[in-house]
This record gives C-alpha cells, sequence and structure tokens, in this order.
C-alpha cells in the first residue's frame, strides 16, 4: 500500500473508463500544470503588462501565478490568475484561488472566481473554451481535499464556467497498489454501509492534525442499501480480506460526515467521496451510476 495523496487520483477519475490499468498508474504522480504550454507571452513581458493594469509584481508569486492565454477560444488574450489568495493591501490567507478575466472590448472582465487552484486544463480544439478542474483545501485543519470540474457554458452570448462534478477526499489518503483497468460500477447491497479512509477496520486511526483527546477511528461516513459508486481499485485489510478503493454517486447522500479533528457533520448534498469499503455487501452492477459515467461525461485524456 502507498500513502499517496489523492490529488492526481482524480486525473485517473478523468480519464475514459476504457484507459489500461498501466495508463492510470502512470498518472498518480503528484503534478502541476505545466502553464508554459498556454501561455501566450514571455516572463518579461507579462511582468510589464501586469504593472500596467495595476498588479503589485513585486509580491511573491504575482507575476508567476498569472497567465496571459486566450481560454474562451475567440482569438483574443485572456488573462487567469490562479495561486495564493493575496492582494496588494492584504497578505496571503494561505488559502489558493482563481480567477477568470475575459477580453472583452479593450478590457478584463472577471466572469469566474472559486476557491483552489488549476490542476488540470484541457480543451478539444483551438476554437473552444478550455475546461479546467480545480483543487483546493481549506485552512485551520479542515480534513478534506476538494477537487471540481468545471465547464464552459454559453448564457445568452456570454461565456460561463459551471462545476459539474464535485469529488471530496481526505489528507493523505492511501491509494491502492492494485488498479482496474476499467472501473467497476457497483450498488450497496445491504446497508447501512460503512466507507472508511483506510482499507479495514482501524479504531485507532488518528485523524489528520486531530488533538489527543478527539475522536479516533476511520470511520468516513455510512451509506444506506441502493447507494452506487465505482470501483476503481482493491487492496487487503489487515485481517487479509477485500476491500475496493471506490468513488460514491453524489445522489447517494450519506448518513453524515466525519469532519474537523473526526467529529461527525451533516453530509452537504451533491459531493461524490472517495474512500475505502469492504467488497462484502457490495453488487456489481452493469453501468455506471449517470454522475460517474466517465466516458460520456469526463474529459478524456
Amino acid at each position: 500500500m502507498r500513502s499517496l495523496r489523492v490529488a492526481s487520483a482524480l486525473l485517473l477519475l478523468a480519464s475514459p473508463s476504457a484507459v489500461s490499468g498501466q495508463n492510470i498508474a502512470s498518472l498518480l504522480e503528484v503534478e502541476t500544470l505545466d502553464w508554459s504550454a498556454w501561455e501566450t507571452i514571455s516572463p518579461d513581458a507579462k511582468r510589464d503588462l501586469l504593472e500596467s493594469l495595476g498588479v503589485c509584481v513585486d509580491l511573491p508569486g504575482m507575476v508567476e501565478d498569472h497567465h496571459f492565454l486566450d481560454f474562451s477560444g475567440d482569438g483574443v488574450v485572456d488573462l487567469i490568475y490562479s495561486g495564493e489568495d493575496v492582494a496588494c493591501d492584504y497578505p496571503s490567507t494561505g488559502e489558493k484561488r482563481t480567477a477568470l478575466f475575459l477580453a472583452r472590448d479593450g478590457e478584463l472582465s472577471e466572469i469566474f472566481i472559486n476557491n483552489g487552484e488549476i490542476v488540470g486544463m484541457w480543451r478539444q480544439a483551438p476554437w473552444q473554451p478550455v475546461s479546467f478542474l480545480l483543487r483546493w483545501e481549506m485552512c485551520c485543519g479542515d480534513v478534506f481535499v476538494h477537487y471540481v470540474y468545471f465547464y464552459p457554458v454559453s448564457r445568452r452570448g456570454s461565456l460561463k464556467y459551471e462545476g459539474y462534478t464535485h469529488i471530496v477526499s481526505v489528507v493523505d489518503m492511501p491509494l491502492p497498489e492494485l488498479l482496474h483497468a476499467t472501473p467497476k460500477p457497483f450498488v450497496v447491497e445491504r446497508g447501512p454501509h460503512n466507507l472508511r479512509v483506510t482499507p479495514g477496520v482501524d479504531d485507532e486511526f488518528r485523524w489528520p492534525y486531530s488533538r489527543p483527546h478527539d475522536p479516533r477511528g476511520n470511520l468516513l461516513t455510512r451509506y444506506r442499501t441502493g447507494a452506487t459508486g465505482i470501483a476503481l481499485g482493491e487492496g487487503q485489510g489487515p485481517d487479509g480480506q477485500t476491500w475496493w478503493f471506490v468513488l460514491m454517486d453524489a445522489a447517494s447522500r450519506p448518513l453524515g460526515i466525519r469532519g474537523y479533528q473526526g467529529g461527525w457533520e451533516s453530509a452537504p448534498p451533491g459531493r461524490s467521496y472517495l474512500g475505502w469499503m469492504s467488497s462484502e455487501g457490495l453488487d456489481e452492477l452493469t453501468r455506471a451510476p449517470r454522475s460517474l459515467d466517465t466516458q460520456r461525461y469526463w474529459r478524456r485524456r
């Protein structure tokens, strides 16, 4: 079992369902977006242009985290900021922020702002707007890592971005050595069924950032009978039992969720959770849930 950050596991999930296990494994190295493949001006020219726009170019990372490129596909250079949540008049909060500015009539207009940093970006053709994957962690002991896929939409001739898939993992969640060549759709036959942070039952598991007196145990949440998901891989627990590494369907809302320092919270709707489930009590399906149909809805690599 390797303990890898789940940051790049979502690149696995964004692959078409027919991708081979070997190709999936090659995606599990933590990567950052290569902005040089997208940017259209030199670093020196970028610094001068940002300064002319009133950006505090002497702040650390301010030049590096601004990117001039045609993200809209209309042939005009736009601007993306993706990096530390910082401004000229206040210091960094330690969190990440992304904003998109569309070039229109000689001006840059903000059309998108959200928590997180862009870790993946793609489009099918140069004249199409880009789609992208945001990743973020909240501050102050929050144990969750969030990934949201954003896709372009046109409303009354205006370009907007909407999030379609919100995936949540836990900091430092271990990934399986064995990855399925094709994700396995399944349904919970007998609920409630436990989703855990690590394979196996570990009542002494210490949550990230927890204090000595905080609750222990690797139980993340429980799902009702009929809940659906896809198994991405598998591993063995301490007792030799087979455990599946799964992504749950956002339509299957969990029965509460372990959150800040291991305490129980109400589970927000519309989120797909990553974790480990015992294969006992799960029944394989012939078709993936609609929101987890990687071939139809998520990008091809």
